[in-house]
């Protein structure tokens, strides 16, 4: 590619920055050992014709994606997740570029993800097998948020008693948006008070400890 310039005292500095642009555009997009050489040659007066001369290198991209799943047995009362459906949240495709920005986002969302739906531990690692194109995800998770309901005892004043959550689910917004964070506890709050207000407990107040 060519192109003038007209102004040649910060000749040097130009180059090199056209360089670095060029070179982290094709990093972007997945390749790796890109070479640009940016030279120029002087024509009529001051005017200097740029040539730029670009090895794009090769391109990194996904052949195959793995993905391996350690949760705990369902007894520990963990949400269960489905390997298609933690495939399409990991947002990586087999044919698309890899790189090291869009693995991290990768592993940003799905964290992300997985704290939405309760999980208070997950661990996920990416690894790229650039001779065997294979991108492998490592999900792990040993611990959940779980919703606990406690009332007043009707027998003992003053102390608490565990209630049926069977009998509030209606109330609580984390079946419906599968969402588990502060903003859905607090709306869930305000359900459970209402709730509550509504059937003559008219000094009921509803709190959160997390």
């Amino acid at each position: 590619a060519g192109q003038y310039l007209e102004d040649r005292s910060d000749e040097a500095a130009i180059f090199t920055s056209q360089q670095a642009s060029i070179e982290a555009l094709y990093e972007r997009e997945g390749f790796e050992g890109t070479r640009v050489d940016v030279r120029g040659i002087p024509v009529a007066g001051k005017q200097v014709r740029v040539e730029i001369d670009i090895d794009p290198g090769r391109r990194r991209a996904i052949r195959e994606l793995k993905l391996k799943l350690d949760e705990p047995p369902p007894e520990n009362g963990c949400p269960r997740f489905g390997l298609v459906e933690l495939e399409q949240r990991l947002g990586l495709r087999p044919g698309e570029a890899i790189t090291p920005r869009t693995m991290k986002k990768a592993q940003r969302d799905m964290q992300d993800f997985l704290w939405s739906r309760g999980v208070a531990d997950p661990r996920v690692r990416l690894s790229f097998d650039p001779k065997e194109e294979r991108l492998l995800a490592e999900i792990a998770h040993r611990r959940c948020h779980r919703i606990q309901l406690w009332l007043p005892s009707e027998e003992a004043r003053g102390s608490w008693e565990p209630a049926a959550l069977a009998d509030y689910t209606s109330l609580l917004t984390f079946h419906e948006s599968g969402a588990f964070d502060w903003e859905e506890a607090e709306i869930s709050r305000a359900n459970l008070a209402a709730n509550l207000r509504g059937r003559g407990y008219v000094n009921a107040r509803v709190t959160m400890e997390h």
